[in-house]
């Protein structure tokens, strides 16, 4: 080898060296949270988030330390811990039992437990307790206050406080008993705020503290240093502001101090001033009391500097507690202040209150594809927008994440606030330039009026909120007013997650399954998987009216685990009866996609039925293709790889491009079946479909049409080259019995 070979593998074998030599003195730092209490630690499509997570990011921002965080449920967090496996754990009470298998950080939380109910119970009396049903969370604390602290032996236990809330509003319980700030936030998440009420709070007040492991006593030290350090700067508060929505007792206290502070300096100040009158008095020992005089002077000019100094860091902490970090705008703290100072004032006139709470549309889709900042930067100019627009007699604030509140007070009628807001949405539309391209951003908003529709400011956020999702449903882009038949429905809706809870529990769902038919031969070749409720007090639930509530609710991701194992165990039973494979296809929701545990549970459910897996379609709505969602599309992706077949259902009634339609690994498309029908009558709708086979076909993809009912729509798809055909001309949904015993002989 030549002299610059051997210089170049030197210098690269110095650098290695290098790298293992700093990557030595980074210490690995395994954090376990509950992945299922929030607002203190939850898990997201992205992983996890709430309090405890958010601050012990903030306190590892260390070069020397390098934290992993995972989520799991309390139990195997507690498990983890005792066992060796997790350095940190998140926040939890201090026992006498925990103190022998763990250490325990300064407090970094101070909590309180409360009674939750609806309006059900009358005469509420802690005294009466034993007299009602109480549901709480398992594997807390709070299990402990009962039995010890309030000697209640009968409960009912569940798997999170989401749970218990269902179980709340379906009356299946009386009473939640709770960390207030953990349940709230659920309300808050479920838009439950003016349905469920506290019956007794500030119960059992403790702290809550990160709990380390009893091999590395030096972590505790860390963690209380830069616990402190977060304090003296702010950044505390900041987090116990964005996830708890209220100030800490730190930051009240520290208030305190600083009010004897400035009054020890006023009092010190008069004592100066006292000294320094004195002085001017004792002409005749002017010279002797002239160094003392000077010094006192000094001391006057010093303190009123402390003074103002105090002064301004209390404003800041002031404006910091009442206004959103991003956009400078008011919070929700202001908001209720405002509301109940303007409600007060409004009760001795006949003057209305308008709350307005508005949604940015599409802003999820902002920050996917023009990333975090340009999101930030949008939000700004709205705030600033809004805040041009704003009456003298009204406030704007933010809420938080895309969504911005409008309170106006004073107003005459509801026609004028009608005009006010036609020309504010219009001042909204117009285009923000963002690097070179421009946005048009739009707001959904809903409108509730004190006192026509609600008397006190949480009623008032609860009617907005239930029209603003009405507006959503009925085109988004626009505002509603909120009106009784709204509130009804959110009822509904509220009854109809706690019924999907129970029929999950109570395994009240049932499959039917729907044939599908080779064009050319006849012949059965695969059969699409349905999912039925059959309610045992309303009967027949369509999937139209439960399967978005679901959606909405994260229900669905439960729905779809369970959806899963029947078809699994269903496939199963048929190749051990040695039967030709089939084709089956079961329908997937973005809102499972996106779950982390996705991919996992599918390779379980693979390991229960699904041998031969390229016989597995998993259908997918086509607005799909237009998510740039990198978990999703890097789901089906490795679905894809695994041999699973994709089909892009309800095509042509969504707007996914050709360049969308080819990046996806998508291997069939179902023309839906509003082409379908009536399609024999109708010249355009026959040419759309022939366009949509030839687009699939160009594209190397299989064509399904669903919906088909008659023989000249059979024919017709027949002539366009169509593959695949389903529907009541063929077969209707059925029973997994029934469809065995039709088409055994086909199968």
């Amino acid at each position: 080898m030549n002299r610059k070979t051997w210089i170049l593998i030197i210098l690269l074998m110095l650098l290695a060296f290098q790298t293992i030599v700093v990557s030595a003195y980074i210490d690995v730092v395994n954090y376990y949270a509950d992945e299922a209490y929030p607002p203190y630690s939850y898990q997201t499509a992205v992983g996890m988030d709430g309090f405890d997570v958010e601050l012990i990011q903030r306190i590892f921002q260390d070069p020397n330390y390098h934290l992993v965080i995972r989520g799991e449920n309390w139990p195997k967090v507690l498990a983890y811990m005792e066992e060796g496996k997790a350095d940190v754990i998140s926040s939890l009470t201090i026992t006498e039992e925990r103190k022998d298998t763990m250490l325990f950080t300064d407090p970094i939380l101070q909590v309180s437990q409360g009674f939750f109910g609806t309006e059900r119970i009358a005469n509420f009396s802690m005294n009466r307790l034993q007299e009602y049903s109480i549901g709480v969370g398992e594997a807390y604390s709070d299990i402990l206050l009962l039995e010890d602290e309030l000697e209640i032996v009968e409960y009912v236990s569940f798997t999170d406080l989401e749970e218990a809330m269902h179980a709340l509003m379906a009356g299946r319980i009386d009473l939640v008993f709770a960390e207030e700030d953990a349940f709230a936030h659920v309300l808050i998440q479920n838009r439950l705020q003016g349905y469920i009420t506290t019956y007794e709070g500030d119960l059992f007040p403790r702290t809550y503290h990160y709990a380390v492991n009893k091999e590395k006593p030096e972590l505790v030290r860390f963690i209380n240093r830069r616990l402190g350090e977060l304090k003296e700067t702010g950044v505390y508060e900041a987090v116990h502001q964005k996830y708890l929505q209220k100030n800490s007792p730190h930051f009240y206290q520290e208030q305190k101090k600083r009010q004897i502070s400035i009054m020890a300096i006023v009092g010190l100040l008069f004592v100066g001033l006292i000294i320094s009158t004195r002085y001017f008095a004792i002409k005749n020992q002017m010279s002797e009391l002239q160094a003392s005089y000077e010094e006192i002077r000094a001391m006057e000019e010093e303190l009123s500097d402390q003074v103002d100094q105090l002064q301004h860091y209390i404003s800041v902490i002031e404006h910091m507690a009442h206004h959103d970090e991003l956009t400078g705008l008011p919070n929700m703290r202001s908001v209720h202040e405002y509301l109940e100072e303007k409600i007060e004032a409004a009760g001795k006139t006949e003057e209305l209150i308008a709350f307005v709470l508005m949604d940015l549309d599409d802003f999820k889709s902002v920050n996917d594809i023009h990333g975090h900042a340009a999101g930030d930067q949008l939000l700004i100019e709205l705030g600033n927008r809004l805040s041009a627009q704003k009456r003298e007699d009204s406030m704007v604030a933010r809420m938080g994440g895309d969504e911005f509140i409008l309170c106006i007070s004073q107003l005459k009628s509801k026609e004028a606030l009608q005009g006010y807001l036609d020309h504010l949405f219009e001042a909204i539309h117009q285009p923000v330039q963002m690097e070179d391209v421009s946005l048009y951003p739009y707001f959904t908003a809903g409108v509730a009026l004190y006192p026509t529709d609600a008397a006190d400011a949480s009623s008032l956020f609860a009617c907005a909120d239930a029209a603003m999702h009405q507006a959503k449903k009925e085109g988004s882009r626009r505002y509603q007013f909120f009106y009784q038949e709204i509130k009804e429905n959110v009822r509904k809706r509220v009854e109809l997650e706690a019924d999907i809870y129970k029929a999950i529990e109570e395994k009240e769902f049932g499959l039917e399954y729907q044939p599908q038919f080779e064009a050319v031969t006849g012949l059965i070749k695969g059969v699409e998987v349905l999912i039925r409720w059959n309610h045992p007090q309303k009967g027949v639930i369509s999937p139209s009216e439960f399967i978005p509530v679901a959606e909405d609710s994260g229900q669905i991701v439960e729905i779809g685990r369970w959806v899963m194992e029947e078809a699994s165990k269903k496939m199963h039973e048929w190749k051990s009866k040695g039967r030709e494979p089939l084709n089956l296809s079961v329908n997937v929701s973005i809102r499972q996609m996106q779950h982390p545990s996705f991919l996992n549970d599918f390779k379980a459910y693979y390991e229960l039925g699904f041998a031969d897996i390229n016989h597995l379609k998993l259908e997918v709505t086509e607005s799909i293709s237009m998510m740039d969602s990198g978990e999703v599309l890097s789901s089906l992706e490795e679905l894809s790889r695994m041999g699973v077949r994709i089909s892009l259902d309800d095509f042509g009634t969504g707007f996914s491009s050709m360049n969308h339609l080819k990046a996806m690994p998508v291997q069939e498309v179902k023309i839906d079946k509003s082409f379908v029908n009536n399609m024999e009558n109708s010249g355009s709708k026959q040419a759309i479909v022939r366009s949509m086979i030839k687009l699939a076909h160009a594209l190397d993809k299989t064509v399904v049409a669903e919906g088909v009912e008659t023989k000249q729509q059979a024919e017709l798809l027949c002539t366009y080259q169509c593959d695949m055909l389903q529907g009541y001309y063929y077969a209707k949904p059925m029973s997994w019995e029934a469809f065995v015993k039709r088409f055994y002989s086909c199968s």
